[in-house]
């Protein structure tokens, strides 16, 4: 009869120094059942990854169904083989008839034949209820859901890695039932593993293991004839005591001398032609129906995840809005310390302008006295961005400021406005102490830097406007008093820019990055570890397919939260837009997408969540330092600087910069060197992705 599969060679798999499979020599025939017995971790699921071409063989040959798994045109992996894994291999948000379809959509199925299956099937295997998610069975009716699964497309092998595990003994026997018929009327072959030995008699052929090695293959009634056994447990027995004695371990009294039917085989003398270990398989353009189903899973999974729906619709609101919202305003509720000594007896500046003449007194054509300047300079710093606490003395007032009390203390003489007038009227030839007495004296906390900052240039603006409004009103020219020096119209931006129109658009680069990141990085870590990514292999689903079906899902969850961010930025708060608004919705966007191709890489790269979280996290800071987003990379070291440029949102925060501030459009080189610097990274992490899958493969 013809060979369904047929293995002849050895697997290494090193655990721990320990070869799981040494040697094998197994054939199953066309229309058989073959039951693979042994305990867990001797290698049965091994032995079927290399008959699916999930591995392969390290010496000798395999033929599946006439081919050698993963060559071209062998239709393995592919259609012609139904594969159940140990794990479930189903997607936790599928409904159970969701499930089966999908699994038929990847065979080419159309939804008519699928109905007519899975009712035949949900009858079969008593299914739970079609609506039912798969996340919310018991693990029995998962195992009945996978099974389905397997069982769809009506396949010519079907490899069942322990289907009846957790199952009650009725359903079993149906099970063996339905796979009996399957060999009988349809010529099925069937590969089954079982930690219920007793029931394999059913099969056809039994292949028992024990420590990466096949102790015996044969019919049940002859293993069991052959040596004079009563069940197949007491057959296990036997050979594995006969296997420990020549292993030289200590097993206890002497067993008689056993015939084996099955010879280990000697590995060095299989010949192996070098050619026949190649990767025949060429690469193939993404076929329709498995693009499909693969598109409907992983939307499916995104819908119906209610973490992934707030990510997508919340989580970006809440980042742009508490930016706006926190960075960029006026510091507010400020204190600060004033020692003034032109008050005399007034205890603040209130009661002094309320009882004290201090306004212009013109003595004659050509010049004007003024009083009360360093009251009239207070009232222009508004109370609800610094309350002003008077002192008696310098001492008290920058004992204040040590304590936290207050942001800074100013100090005014007691002739502050007599001084700033004869300053104004002497120019040069004013005499030392009086220059003296016309500055403010200001003492600040430069600890908190930002804060400092912004009330310096909040001094300067105020006294400098004061200044020219004096000036006009004792008919001065309002230039005389100003810094020797004109500020025009800047060329680009505003006279008076603030940090946040620095920091907005990298920031905003940022974000959509690094949501980007996160949503994708778990997503090929969530397929493997569910099982699912290994049986989408065994249907056929290539690398290619399976990578573009996650880019093409995640791309519209990036265009979502990219519209949200954009929308937000520029229409609630009212970011400032000089250039094309299509052009900074392609930046953004693309951004998105290197993000999403960076958490794709992520994902491949590692085996647990726990590690590809810790990636993503712990790559957010240098990123945000190297890309320019709270400082300028012109300020950056030297060394710093080649790398900053090479990194994939530095570029790409300028080419926006330059488009909202500046109005550039993509013919400027500053603008597209952005794109293609995203460019780049998106197709380089996009190959990486490839070539590891393809490696690990």
């Amino acid at each position: 009869m013809e060979a369904a599969v047929h293995i002849r060679g050895a697997v290494k798999q090193y655990n721990r120094k320990i070869k799981v499979l040494q040697g094998l020599d197994m054939t199953v025939t066309k229309g058989t059942i073959y039951a693979l017995l042994g305990a867990s971790g001797c290698g049965k699921t091994t032995l079927l990854n290399c008959i699916v071409g999930r591995r392969k063989l390290d010496a000798g040959e395999i033929s599946v169904l006439g081919g050698k798994p993963g060559s071209r045109g062998s239709g393995v992996p592919g259609p012609r083989i139904g594969y159940m894994p140990q794990e479930i291999g189903l997607l936790g948000e599928f409904s159970v008839k969701g499930a089966i379809f999908y699994f038929g959509w990847l065979f080419g199925m159309n939804n008519k034949q699928l109905e007519e299956r899975y009712e035949f099937l949900s009858l079969l295997l008593n299914l739970p209820p079609d609506g039912r998610y798969i996340k919310n069975l018991s693990g029995g009716q998962q195992r009945r859901v996978s099974f389905a699964a397997a069982l769809v497309h009506g396949a010519e092998l079907l490899i069942l890695d322990e289907p009846t595990v957790g199952l009650d003994p009725e359903l079993r026997h149906t099970i063996w039932e339905h796979l009996t018929s399957l060999t009988l009327d349809h010529k099925v072959t069937v590969i089954i593993t079982t930690h219920y030995i007793e029931e394999a008699r059913q099969a056809h052929m039994i292949g028992l293991m024990r420590q990466g090695r096949l102790l015996a293959e044969s019919s049940p009634q002859s293993l069991l004839d052959f040596y004079k056994c009563s069940s197949l447990e007491e057959v296990f027995l036997k050979l594995s005591i006969r296997q420990s004695r020549q292993q030289g371990e200590a097993v206890g009294a002497e067993p008689e001398e056993l015939p084996s039917p099955l010879q280990d085989i000697e590995l060095d003398r299989i010949q192996v032609e070098p050619a026949a270990m190649k990767k025949e398989r060429l690469i193939q353009p993404p076929q329709l129906n498995r693009m499909k189903a693969l598109l409907v899973k992983n939307f499916i999974g995104v819908l119906r995840s209610p973490g992934e729906i707030i990510f997508v619709l919340v989580i970006p609101f809440l980042q742009i809005a508490l930016f706006f919202l926190a960075i960029g305003g006026h510091p507010q509720g400020l204190r600060l310390a004033v020692v003034n000594h032109e008050l005399g007896n007034y205890s603040d500046c209130a009661q002094f302008l309320k009882y004290e003449d201090s306004g212009v007194v013109l003595y004659d054509e050509e010049e004007c006295h003024l009083a009360g300047m360093s009251c009239k300079f207070l009232a222009r710093i508004n109370d609800s961005i610094a309350v002003k606490d008077y002192y008696e003395d310098e001492e008290e007032a920058l004992a204040a400021v040590r304590r936290g009390e207050a942001v800074g203390a100013l100090l005014f003489t007691a002739n502050f406005s007599d001084s700033l007038a004869e300053r104004g009227r002497l120019g040069r030839d004013t005499p030392s102490p009086s220059v003296d007495s016309s500055e403010v004296h200001v003492h600040m906390d430069m600890s908190d830097e930002q804060i400092g900052i912004v009330m310096q240039a909040l001094f300067y603006e105020e006294f400098r406007v004061m200044g020219e409004e004096i000036a006009d009103s004792c008919n001065r020219s309002a230039r005389a008093v100003r810094i020797p020096m004109q500020f025009k119209d800047p060329v680009y931006g505003t006279k008076y820019p603030k940090y946040v129109d620095y920091v907005a658009p990298r920031y905003i680069i940022s974000v959509v990055y690094f949501l980007s990141t996160t949503l994708t990085t778990t997503v090929l870590i969530t397929d493997r570890t569910d099982g699912i990514w290994d049986r989408n292999y065994v249907a056929g689903v290539t690398v290619i397919e399976a990578v573009l079906a996650h880019v093409l899902c995640q791309s519209s969850c990036v265009l979502i939260y990219s519209a949200e961010v954009i929308f937000l930025s520029l229409v609630v708060f009212g970011m400032r837009c000089q250039g094309s608004i299509i052009t900074v919705i392609l930046i953004i966007c693309i951004q998105g997408i290197s993000g999403m191709t960076y958490g794709l890489v992520i994902s491949v790269l590692c085996s647990s969540y726990f590690m590809a979280v810790f990636i993503a996290v712990g790559s957010l800071v240098p990123f945000i330092c190297l890309s320019g987003v709270v400082w300028p990379v012109e300020g950056m070291h030297y060394l710093l600087k080649p790398i900053s440029l090479m990194m994939p949102c530095t570029l790409a925060n300028h080419s926006l910069s330059h488009v909202l501030e500046k109005g550039w459009n993509l013919l400027q080189p500053q603008v597209y060197t952005g794109f293609l610097v995203s460019f780049v990274w998106i197709g380089g992490q996009l190959l990486l992705c490839l070539l590891v899958l393809r490696f690990k493969q």
